[in-house]
């Protein structure tokens, strides 16, 4: 049964390794394009605010900006980042190192460790009072 456990053992561990080298997520490469996206808005709308007189001009030149800067939040969300799988990988290597412990202990292993079928019981042993 050591035999089988310890087998076991170094297969989980060398499949623990892999899942977490294996199994990482990729990195996002996007991040500075959503950068230049977001300066080359604010850059456009402070140009165009430079050209404005008066508050409507200005609100509609913060709509354009507002317009822009929602463009890139929603490309940006449409490109989530690939989830990490590998918690839930190794949470089934856990519950298969659990199930091989299981599967690999004799019911007796108690018996043969301490030599009684039961603990031994307590024994209350009467002591004289004295006065």
């Amino acid at each position: 049964m050591q035999i089988i456990r310890r087998i076991g053992a170094v297969v989980l561990i060398i499949a623990a390794l892999g899942i977490w080298f294996g199994m990482k997520p990729a990195q996002d490469t996007k991040a500075g394009t959503y950068h230049s996206a977001i300066s080359a808005a604010l850059d456009a709308d402070t140009a165009n605010n430079a050209k404005t007189e008066g508050a409507p001009q200005q609100t509609v030149v913060n709509g354009w900006t507002a317009k822009d800067l929602l463009t890139v939040i929603a490309q940006e969300g449409a490109s989530q980042p690939t989830v990490d799988e590998r918690p839930a990988a190794l949470l089934v290597l856990v519950i298969t190192g659990l199930g091989l412990i299981l599967m690999t202990t004799r019911p007796d292993a108690r018996v043969l460790a301490t030599g009684h079928t039961n603990p031994p019981a307590a024994t209350a042993v009467a002591e004289p009072v004295s006065e």
